[in-house]
């Protein structure tokens, strides 16, 4: 029973992880396939978006 519980435990925690992945890096994955990267401040180039992590997407 007590493998039974772990597996389980195991099997939940990996789908939250991959929720939670996919959540937070969804912003970073939209701000690449415009072509821009993530970065605190957009110095030398024009803000296109947001990302997760940092709240900037420059192009």
């Amino acid at each position: 029973m007590r493998i039974h519980f772990l597996l389980f435990l195991v099997l939940l925690l990996s789908i939250a992880t991959m929720n939670v992945d996919a959540y937070f890096f969804e912003n970073e994955d939209i701000c690449y396939n415009k072509g821009g990267h993530c970065a605190l401040f957009c110095v030398t180039t024009s803000r296109i978006g947001a990302c997760t992590l940092t709240p900037s997407c420059c192009k």
